[in-house]
């Protein structure tokens, strides 16, 4: 699990930790301000 926001650290990607029960994913998203992006890697 990956985050990026162009208003934090530049842009740059940083490594999110999450649990997994069953199919549900749970993570706390950093920071949000106008948009940002998470990525799952499967």
């Amino acid at each position: 699990m990956w985050f990026a926001s162009p208003d934090v650290n530049g842009g740059a990607s940083q490594e999110l930790e999450f649990t997994q029960s069953g199919n549900q994913i749970t993570l706390e998203v950093p920071y949000l301000k106008y948009w940002s992006m998470l990525v799952l890697e499967y």
